[in-house]
């Protein structure tokens, strides 16, 4: 039996089942006892808890993506670690991963599906870019589809904190090399344009139900990545338009540079193709054969024959020479009787052939104005494509109920008022419900009320109570002290608002707090919640600590200390600009998982351009691993190579 199921962490969290199991992490569904909701757990592997450089860089890079907050994100609450555990809390999705998603349907994806899924995600991505943050494995398997069909990216930060980790985990590199960007596998610099790669893979996958390279390992898989032209996905997807295609092979570009710029040019491009099928997706950069440009396919029936006769194709001016032919047939006797009726022949038949082809185009009008049409299902769009697309089809749009909405964003319809496939004349108005986006509440000011007060105020305005910590302070006891989130802020509905309770002041007595590492204004805050007068305050420069953090306190944390008590505190001004950075030496493990009994292992540090081996050695796979000590100073490129191929690649910060 699982021996985590029934634990319960933080005297908060009842793990209830596994739900999930990767290469770094496996996922339990838990209840939140004191919010009374189900949440995820990831609960890291033990090969990663025991690296502490990995640790570091897991609680930084969490702590980051907890700052996002975007409808197709999934949520992250809370981080922490309990014995030999380390875990991060997340909103819990019920549904399926997209990988299952993409295995379980049935045939082909749809277009319209497919760029569903794909804004979804690329909306995401946009929202962590915007804040400088990079997913760096997007894949399937970190992209959950709901029961409700939304779609949400997982693992922001996670990822980031795996790649930087000096750990090889020759498992979960082979889930993630089939989606990483060439400049990933080669070792190079790391940006949005690898996100928008990994993207394209995946809009790949959906489409061609498919990857676009195999290999037996992970290396194989990488090199094709780095080498090979892709097929396009339309070789195995016949039903897959030509704008759509042309997006999916402009994400994969090996090239960073042709590329798409940002995720939000491919959203356009998106929101193109959707509306017209057709568009053709331009390249930069493309060979001159066009393997990747897509070329509408040309209708020959549209072409004109050039055998073809003139009377055939111009019916007026057949007219004028059939006209002209009676002429030169009139007897030269009676030119002069027979001139009117000549004029007279000729007008006529241009009249006739006017009126012929004007009622032509009234007859075709009017048909297609009496033929009924299918209404196209425009929910999930933005208003002014689905206005547009109802246009092409001959409906009217217009704004009917604006409602909020945790499943849309803001201006996307959420309805319409007649169903996709229902046949209507031309002209007829569809009432559209669009999403005001999710529902903001105003956080009311709770401080220096009473906790039984404020637990009322707070759920009706909308919240839930979040954590209480009960501290010294000169309040009166069971009085609000601080508040997070702050009052006056706008927070969805059901945020959890955390307080901080006063529990009344021992006299005379009070116990210092830890606050080396805290920002200089979060340190003041704290002090002033124990009672505690800040003393002096110093600045020095510092290679460990970032400016405005401080750096350390002349009272230990945990001391008692008295009302009179000062506590002076010195603070980073941050790295001193002429001082010289001392290299700083740390240890990489790296297992032997290779295809050859016996190979090169070499090591190359990479850092402002340059490349120097630090190792370079021939081992057996029978060593199983092999420790190598390397030095540096801020941040340096790692890149490990078993016989010159490259099998591992990631940044290294030393300080």
């Amino acid at each position: 039996m699982d021996r985590i199921i029934g634990r319960i962490l933080k005297n908060r969290y009842e793990i209830l089942d596994k739900i999930g199991d990767g290469g770094m992490a496996l996922v339990y569904r838990a209840k939140d006892t004191l919010l009374d909701r189900d949440v995820a757990i990831k609960i890291l592997r033990p090969e990663f808890v025991s690296d502490e450089e990995f640790i570091r860089k897991f609680d930084k890079e969490s702590k980051a993506a907890a700052s996002l907050s975007h409808p197709s994100i999934v949520s992250v609450y809370d981080v922490g670690h309990e014995d030999d555990l380390r875990y991060i809390v997340m909103e819990y999705v019920k549904g399926v991963t997209l990988k299952r998603y993409i295995k379980e349907y049935e045939g082909f994806f749809e277009n319209r599906e497919i760029i569903r899924v794909g804004k979804q995600i690329a909306r995401a991505l946009e929202n962590a870019h915007a804040n400088h943050i990079v997913h760096r494995d997007i894949k399937p398997h970190n992209i959950l589809i709901g029961t409700d069909r939304t779609v949400k990216v997982a693992d922001f930060g996670i990822a980031r904190a795996i790649t930087s980790s000096t750990i090889i985990n020759t498992t979960d590199m082979m889930g993630s090399v089939h989606y990483a960007s060439p400049e990933q596998s080669r070792g190079g610099f790391v940006d949005e344009k690898s996100d928008i790669y990994s993207l394209g893979i995946l809009m790949y996958e959906m489409a061609a139900k498919r990857l676009p390279f195999e290999g037996e390992s992970a290396v194989a898989v990488a090199l094709k990545h780095l080498k090979e032209e892709v097929r396009p996905p339309s070789d195995f997807n016949p039903g897959l338009s030509v704008g759509l295609e042309g997006v999916i092979l402009k994400a994969i570009q090996k090239n960073p540079e042709f590329r798409y710029a940002n995720v939000t040019e491919m959203l356009n491009d998106l929101d193109e193709v959707l509306l017209r099928p057709d568009h053709i997706v331009m390249i930069e950069g493309a060979d001159e054969d066009a393997k990747t440009m897509m070329i509408p396919k040309i209708d020959e029936d549209l072409l004109f024959d050039e055998t073809r006769s003139l009377e055939n194709t111009n019916p007026t001016r057949f007219a004028q020479r059939r006209a002209t032919e009676e002429v030169e047939a009139v007897q030269p006797g009676a030119e002069k009787a027979d001139k009117k009726r000549l004029f007279i022949t000729i007008a006529l038949a241009l009249i006739a052939a006017v009126i012929f082809i004007g009622a032509g185009f009234i007859m075709k009008n009017l048909l297609e104005e009496s033929q009924p049409t299918a209404v196209p299902n425009v929910t999930g769009l933005d208003l002014e494509v689905a206005l547009q697309l109802l246009e092409d089809h001959g409906f009217k749009g217009e704004v009917g109920d604006k409602i909020y909405s945790g499943s849309y964003a803001p201006n996307e319809v959420i309805s319409q008022s007649h169903e996709e496939g229902t046949l209507l004349k031309p002209g007829y108005t569809i009432s559209l419900t669009l999403s005001l986006g999710t529902e903001l509440y105003e956080v009311p000011n709770l401080v220096q009320k009473p906790l039984a007060e404020v637990e009322i105020l707070i759920v009706n305005a909308g919240f839930k109570v979040g954590d209480v910590e009960e501290i010294e302070n000169e309040a009166p006891e069971g009085t609000v002290i601080s508040q997070s989130p702050f009052a006056g802020l706008k927070e969805p509905k059901n945020t959890s608002i955390d307080l901080f309770v006063s529990k009344g002041k021992v006299p005379g007595k009070s116990i210092m707090p830890t606050i080396v590492g805290s920002a200089l204004e979060s340190a003041r805050m704290t002090l002033e919640q124990y009672g505690i007068t800040v003393g002096d305050v110093s600045y020095d420069f510092s290679d460990t600590f970032a400016a405005n953090l401080v750096m350390s306190q002349s009272i230990e944390g945990g001391r008692e200390v008295q009302p009179t008590d000062r506590v002076n505190l010195v603070v980073s001004k941050g790295k001193d600009p002429n001082s010289t950075p001392q290299p700083v030496e740390k240890t990489l493990t790296i297992p032997l998982v290779y295809e050859k009994d016996e190979f090169e292992v070499k090591v190359v540090l990479v850092k402002d351009g340059a490349s120097e081996i630090v190792y370079q050695k021939t081992h057996s796979k029978s060593e199983e691993r092999v420790s190598v000590t390397i030095s540096g100073t801020g941040t340096v490129g790692v890149n490990i190579y078993f016989d010159d191929v490259l099998v591992s690649s990631n940044e290294e910060v030393f300080n």
